[in-house]
C-alpha cells in the first residue's frame, strides 16, 4: 500500500510540474520597440529572458490595440491606415481603412472616406461602405444605420430591412429591432424581416429562436406571441411562453 501511496505522489508531483510551472505559463502580449514601432509576442512567464519569447506579429505597425486574454483580434495601424489581426498573427482585415471595429457575428464594421461599411471574418467586403454610420451586428443579422441623415436596418450583406425614414433605430441580443418615428413620436417594432409588429404599448419583446417574437403589452404580464412577419400567433392571455425545439423521443 505505502508504495502504491509513493508511486501517485510522484506521478501527481510530475504534473504539478507540467501544468504549473510558470514557464508553462504563455500570453499573446504586445510590445514597442525602441523605435517605437508596435507588435506582438507570446510571453512566456517565467522566461525573464525576453528575447526568447516567440514573435507573432512583426514590429512594424505604427500602434496594436490593447490585447487581453479575451482578446482575440486586434487593431492595427500602418502609414494611417487600420486593419484587423488576430492575436495568432493573421491578418484578417486588410490595413486600408480610416478604423475597423471589432468582429461581431462574422462581420467587422470599417470605416472608409468618411463611410461606413462591413467585411466578413475574412476581410471580405460584406455590407457596402455606403452609408454615414451602422451599428453593431449585435443580433447576429440586423445592424441600425443611417443613410441620407435617416435611419433604419439593414441585414448583414447591406439590404435594406426597414426603410431609411426614421429619427432613431436600434437593433440588440434577443429583442427586436425599433425605430423611432418623430411623425408618431412613438416607437416602432418590427420583425426580423422588416414585417411591422402592429403594437403601441410594447414594454417587453424578446426573439424566440430567431422564429417568433414574445410581446408583453401594458402592466400586465400576459403574452402575446408574434411571427417575424408581424403575423399575431397567440393572444395576450398567457401567463408564460416558452420555446421548446422539436426532439425525437
Amino acid at each position: 500500500m505505502r508504495v502504491r501511496l509513493r508511486f501517485l505522489a510522484t506521478i501527481l508531483s510530475s504534473l504539478t510540474v507540467v501544468f504549473c510551472h510558470p514557464a508553462f505559463s504563455q500570453t499573446p502580449s504586445r510590445f514597442k520597440t525602441p523605435e517605437g514601432k508596435w507588435g506582438i509576442y507570446e510571453s512566456r512567464y517565467g522566461e525573464e529572458d525576453r528575447s526568447k519569447w516567440p514573435v507573432i506579429l512583426t514590429a512594424e505597425y505604427d500602434w496594436i490595440d490593447e490585447v487581453t486574454l479575451e482578446t482575440k483580434y486586434v487593431a492595427i495601424r500602418k502609414a494611417g491606415k487600420v486593419g484587423l489581426a488576430s492575436i495568432r498573427g493573421q491578418i484578417v482585415v486588410p490595413i486600408e481603412y480610416q478604423w475597423v471595429w471589432p468582429l461581431t457575428n462574422n462581420r467587422a464594421i470599417v470605416m472608409k472616406n468618411g463611410k461606413f461599411g462591413a467585411v466578413d471574418q475574412l476581410g471580405k467586403p460584406a455590407v457596402p461602405i455606403e452609408f454615414e454610420r451602422i451599428s453593431t451586428f449585435a443580433n447576429t443579422e440586423l445592424a441600425a444605420a443611417v443613410k441620407d441623415g435617416k435611419w433604419g436596418i439593414i441585414d448583414n450583406a447591406g439590404n435594406e430591412i426597414v426603410a431609411f425614414d426614421y429619427l432613431l433605430a436600434e437593433t440588440h441580443d434577443d429583442s427586436a429591432p425599433r425605430v423611432f418615428s418623430a411623425k408618431e413620436q412613438r416607437w416602432r417594432v418590427f420583425g426580423i424581416d422588416g414585417g411591422n409588429v402592429p403594437k403601441d404599448n410594447i414594454e417587453e419583446m424578446e426573439i424566440v429562436a430567431n422564429k417568433f417574437y414574445k410581446v408583453r403589452t401594458g402592466d400586465k404580464y400576459e403574452y402575446e406571441l408574434y411571427g417575424i412577419n408581424g403575423r399575431q400567433l397567440l393572444p395576450g392571455v398567457y401567463d408564460r411562453v416558452e420555446y421548446l425545439p422539436n426532439r425525437n423521443m
